[in-house]
């Protein structure tokens, strides 16, 4: 309703109007109690006319009435005169951002002002549990004194569609009630992915809009532009934004600000300025620097400088050594995967090759060169780990699928250089000599085999009476004779880097007793060369002589806040001869062992500092098996008992004891241990009594992954040398011959059986993603493995892991990119099933590295997850010539 000069609403005079938009019209007024202006809100009639939005609405004002802080315009109170509502609020003086933007791009100092106190206000809303929704430029006033204020906090989520055809203003629109489902709320241009899909938002939709808005601020444009609503909210969706033209020093900022995957987004305000570089100064390019010189100061500095420069005209000319910093990101639509373990960089320190999981879920390796700002994928590489360079950087090594494989660089078929099967994934790592040897770590020990292929050799096999459990990280001296290794053990005090030779292998020398990783980099024009090495997350770096096998001197700082595996052995740094470093940031990523209801609401969390990698609860949920790593890295089963609040280990094996499921009766568990060698199904009484049993033999690694409720099988997967993972059946009656369920040239795996043992589930790349299917379980199976049983197709964007509902009737999954549980109703008619639309239960991030991140109890009402704690955005950092921050004293 239009109000004129003169009206009172309550004791404020309207004095003039301000402005109007979809939130209803804006007028200043005069407060005749205190004898100030104020700026008077009147509220659509639309929402006055609602008394359930109305009511909601003042409850809202009363809670946003609280927020007392600099940078918020303040709100006053709700009015009512006449039938008009009205709201009291703030008169914040000066143009807005939006005006501002209107002159073209903020230099960076003053925009990282502006951002700096918009993030304060963001926070101090936040830490109430206020949202703000819209935040975007014409909600942002900049008083003339510098101060920042923030308008309109919480009022988008109340507000109606507006006329207009401004796709700017026009988005400022609600579909259905404002808490409804399919709700678009907000700016179409300032919203957030999740919020243009009318998902449930949380503050870190504001988080996005904030990143959008310091883009336009530093480019001057928008990062997601479109002709019409649809346009833009297609751009949102789908697009990735150009941030090349944001200055470096800001980079990273937005880039975490717009993650579309909002579990990888940046979680709280509060800590977006301090990814900004300190130095932000040094970005900000030298045409727009001028405009910050002050003309005097350069005079009376001219004088200085002239006598300063005939000084340094008589000295000789210095070698200046610069250290250079740098981010590298996942490419646009991939996410970084595998991040302790799937990079290395090239010898000659000019190319960079990483792992990473494309928006299919399907991960590959992929060569970024540094001289470019762009990467592709090596054909041929999926599912590759632990990569490592040729000397001659033409070539690539890397594990996959239980083989030993190389790529050439310039591309073609990758060549199976030898079976690799016998390897400890926790324990790998391989290094290439110049003469040809490739040398990799296992569970057993250390092998070597040409670099053109053939039968490995065992090196140096694991000592038992030094309680060994494993070699590593491998890594061939200048030399091409001798090495330095890890060698993990349960004797801490003999685990650590050894060196030793080809020609001596028994001959092994601790050089430094640690429980990480170290990398060998040579000082060009000196016989030593440093050992880089972590203490706790501290890189260091220390003088190493490779001829007398001794470190010389004291360490020196490298870097900070290294990322570290929790179990041990992996830390996120790689190094080439020629002086690069690259690392990443972070802290532990230890997962929560965390309780959830289906509808998201976080029931309870185990706070250790254990580090579990699997979790299966057993059939009255009142327990868990888990996988547990000790501080040698070694993997035993442990169960949890969640009314004790203890757990009890089960398995004191030196190998791996990996993967426990539980006996319908939850008497027993079967589980997999690499024990004889390789990983074999055994089981074992869960009391204690009796003796552990070993049910299969054979070559390769196989993994149990469900028991039937009848118990009369275990479902198990086998890395096979012709085709992957595989799916079998161990009958426990009769012969207990296992038969082949699934084996094809795709990667099968993750079987789990109906509650009535007719169907299994599991998921299959087939389609060229992992995608979770149903078939009939036939228990007289084609002994060759051919899909002897019908098939439904369950996930229809990606999926992994199923769990079955205790009735049978809903199947869980986790969704792509590991970050969401799914479900799916399903029903049997006649002797066949149908399957319902899956549907997400609740976003929250899980491991993505394990075979069993979560499980669901039999009403399928709670599921038990390990819930991931550190993002996979976190960029490559890469620093050229660190030797020369080093203390330099010898």
């Amino acid at each position: 309703m239009p109000l004129s000069r003169s009206t009172r609403v309550g004791h404020y005079e309207i004095t003039a109007k301000l402005g109007e938009g979809g939130m209803g019209e804006v007028y200043l007024a005069t407060d005749s109690k205190l004898q100030r202006q104020v700026a008077i809100k009147v509220l659509p009639e639309s929402l006055a006319a609602n008394a359930e939005r109305l009511a909601r609405f003042e409850r809202e004002a009363r809670l946003l009435a609280q927020l007392n802080h600099r940078n918020i315009a303040a709100i006053y109170g709700v009015e009512e005169t006449k039938g008009v509502r009205a709201l009291v609020m703030e008169l914040v003086e000066g143009p807005t951002l939006a005006d501002r933007l209107r002159e073209g791009a903020v230099p960076l100092q003053e925009a990282l002002t502006i951002a700096r106190q918009m993030a304060d206000a963001l926070e101090a809303a936040h830490e109430k549990g206020i949202m703000h929704r819209d935040l975007k430029p014409a909600n942002v006033k900049l008083r003339p004194d510098g101060v920042v204020k923030v308008l309109d906090f919480g009022l988008a989520k109340t507000a109606e569609p507006a006329a207009g055809s401004d796709p700017n203003c026009s988005s400022d629109i609600t579909v259905g009630a404002a808490t409804a489902a399919g709700a678009i709320l907000g700016t179409a241009s300032y919203m957030a992915p999740e919020q243009a899909r009318g998902k449930s938002v949380d503050k870190r939709a504001d988080i996005w809009a904030f990143g959008v808005v310091l883009y336009e601020m530093l480019t001057g444009r928008q990062p997601f532009e479109g002709e019409t609503i649809s346009d833009t909210l297609v751009a949102v969706l789908t697009r990735e934004p150009d941030l090349d033209e944001v200055p470096a020093s800001a980079r990273r900022l937005v880039r975490r600000c717009l993650e579309k995957d909002r579990t990888q987004r940046l979680r709280d305000i509060g800590d977006a300025m301090a990814l900004v570089e300190a130095d932000s100064t040094a970005a900000v390019s030298p045409a727009k620097a001028k405009r910050y010189w002050l003309w005097p100061a350069v005079a009376a500095l001219l004088a200085v400088a002239v006598t300063v420069t005939t000084w340094l005209w008589l000295l000789p000319p210095a070698v200046v050594n610069s250290i250079t910093r740098f981010y590298v990101d996942a490419p646009t639509g991939t996410a970084f995967n595998y991040t302790y373990t799937g990079t290395a960089i090239s010898p000659d320190g000019r190319a960079l090759v990483f792992r990473v999981a494309s928006g299919t879920g399907a991960s590959s390796l992929w060569l970024r060169p540094l001289d470019s700002l762009t990467a592709r994928p090596l054909a041929g590489t999926e599912g590759g780990d632990f990569p490592f360079w040729s000397p001659d950087n033409q070539s690539i090594g890397f594990f996959a699928a239980g083989k030993l494989k190389r790529v050439d660089v310039g591309g073609g078929t990758p060549l199976t250089l030898c079976d690799a099967t016998a390897t400890d994934t926790a324990m790998t790592g391989a290094s290439w000599s110049r003469v040809g040897i490739i040398i990799f770590g296992g569970a057993d020990g250390l092998r070597r085999v040409a670099a053109s292929g053939g039968v490995p050799v065992l090196l140096a096999r694991v000592r038992g009476s030094r309680q060994e459990t494993g070699h590593g990280f491998p890594q061939f001296l200048p030399d091409g004779r001798r090495f330095l290794y890890f060698i993990r053990s349960r004797d801490l005090k003999n685990q650590g880097v050894y060196a030793s030779s080809l020609e001596r292998p028994q001959d092994a020398v601790q050089i430094h007793a640690t429980d990480r990783k170290a990398i060998y980099v040579p000082d060009a024009g000196r016989g030593s060369g440093y050992l880089l090495y972590t203490q706790e997350q501290t890189l260091l770096a220390r003088r190493f002589d490779p001829d007398t096998r001794r470190l010389v001197g004291d360490p020196s700082p490298v870097t900070a806040e290294v990322a570290l595996f929790p179990p041990g052995f992996h830390a996120s740094f790689w190094a080439s001869e020629s002086g690069v470093l690259a690392y990443r940031t972070g802290a532990s990523d230890a997962p929560r062992l965390t309780w959830m209801s289906m509808d998201g609401k976080r029931q309870s969390e185990t706070g250790t500092e254990d580090f579990y990698t699997h979790v299966r609860l057993s059939p009255d949920h009142t327990r868990a098996a888990v996988e547990l790593a000790d501080r040698a890295g070694n993997l035993d089963i442990w169960i949890w008992d969640f009314a004790r609040r203890v757990k009890t280990r089960q398995t004191f094996d030196v190998k791996a004891d990996r993967y426990p499921v539980w006996s319908p009766d939850g008497r027993q568990i079967a589980f997999s241990s690499a024990r004889s060698g390789v990983l074999q199904v055994y089981r074992k009484n869960v009391d204690g009594g009796g003796q552990e049993e070993q049910l299969t033999t054979g070559l390769y690694n196989k993994s149990v992954s469900d028991w039937s409720r009848d118990g009369r099988h275990l479902l198990f997967v086998e890395t096979s040398q012709t085709t992957s993972e595989d799916i079998w059946a161990l009958p426990l009656e009769g012969s207990r011959q296992p038969f082949a369920f699934l084996k094809t040239v795709f990667i099968e795996t993750n079987p789990v059986f109906s509650p009535d043992e007719k169907w299994v589930a599991f998921e299959t790349t087939e389609s060229g993603r992992p995608e979770v299917y149903v078939q009939q379980f036939l228990e007289a199976q084609n002994p060759r493995g051919a899909s002897g049983g019908a098939r439904w197709q369950v996930s229809n964007q990606g999926g992994s892991r199923p769990r079955w509902r205790g009735d049978g009737k809903e199947l869980f999954y986790v969704g792509l990119n590991n970050s969401a549980i799914m479900a799916a109703a399903i029903r049997t008619v006649g002797a066949g099933i149908e399957i319902d639309a899956p549907r997400s239960l609740f976003e929250i991030p899980v491991m993505p590295e394990v075979r069993s991140p979560y499980d669901v109890v039999a009403d399928g009402r709670r599921v038990l997850l390990l819930e991931r704690t550190v993002s996979q955005s976190t960029p490559l950092v890469v620093v050229m010539n660190w030797q020369a921050g080093l203390n330099q004293a010898r």
